[in-house]
């Protein structure tokens, strides 16, 4: 099992721990944790603590995978966004993307793993992705809500060994989060762009299948009269003007089109639904007082 090595910076005495350790935590990172996984560590975080986890170290494994497409995704984003207006559907394919999954995947890791930290067996199992929400899954956001470490307050490190590692999961959840950000928000520029373009597209249809009918519909059908005086003649020609008519009929309705923008495009380049991200956001924001989406 690895070692792993968390970095503290040193925090003045509590007026409510006294001598006692605890952290603040927060997005800025004042006190920390720091550790290698993601970022230098400061000169002045000089409290080190080990910590012996395989998850933990399973999860920092797959922080740094992703965090590395995420930067390098990051990087190429204004580039992407400027030609987003103008040719969406050729935007929708950039790889940047389809590392909304992987990160996705491991926000719920950190989730997960900081329950069965706390919990143990009694953890109830991790749900789906299309199940991870408080909606489906309530018992087990309940659990994340009691394990999460508290964001932009003092806590008091009780367990020293357990709430070291919660403290790590979140801050894992942090850093994802923070990388993950900006992608979600041109994954949903450009979905609303195509959406604005096929709905102008399909109005268009509309507007000139509509034209069509009622031009149609205003044209009177050309019949010919037959000079015979017999009155066999006449009834046969009455006869044959009716058939035709019940062949050929003319519409005299208009083609209605739905309502409301109720068409959603499909982005064959991801197959990830728009809903999961905004299940990821709505979850983040879920928990008051913890993690939360500025």
């Amino acid at each position: 099992m690895d070692n792993i090595k968390l970095y503290l910076k040193p925090r003045p005495t509590h007026s409510n721990f006294g001598d006692r350790p605890w952290i603040l935590l927060k997005r800025d990172f004042p006190y920390g944790p720091f550790c290698s996984a993601w970022g230098p560590i400061p000169p002045n975080a000089t409290e080190v603590y080990t910590l012996h986890s395989c998850p933990l170290t399973t999860g920092l494994t797959k922080l740094k995978e992703i965090l590395l497409k995420l930067r390098k995704s990051n990087a190429e984003i204004p580039r992407i966004q400027a030609s987003a207006s103008t040719s969406p559907f050729s935007a929708s394919f950039w790889d940047g993307f389809q590392t909304i999954r992987p990160a996705q995947d491991l926000l719920a890791d950190c989730q997960y793993q900081t329950v069965k930290l706390v919990f143990g067996n009694r953890t109830p199992p991790k749900p789906s992705r299309k199940r991870n929400n408080l909606v489906h899954s309530p018992e087990f956001w309940k659990l994340v809500g009691e394990t999460t470490f508290l964001l932009n307050r003092d806590v008091e490190l009780v367990d020293l060994d357990i709430d070291l590692q919660r403290l790590l999961w979140t801050t894992i959840f942090l850093v994802i989060q923070q990388g993950l950000k900006p992608i979600i928000r041109l994954w949903e520029e450009v979905s609303h762009n195509i959406e604005e373009i096929t709905w102008r597209s399909v109005a268009g249809v509309r507007n000139y299948l509509s034209s069509f009918w009622v031009r149609d519909k205003h044209q009177s059908p050309q019949v010919q009269v037959s000079t015979s005086t017999s009155s066999e003649s006449t009834a046969s020609m009455s006869t044959s003007s009716a058939s035709d008519n019940q062949e050929h009929p003319t519409p005299n309705t208009l083609v209605s089109f739905p309502g409301g923008r109720s068409i959603k495009p499909l982005l064959v380049s991801l197959s990830l639904p728009l809903s999961s991200f905004v299940i990821l956001l709505t979850n983040l924001d879920g928990i008051q007082g913890k993690i939360k989406v500025d």
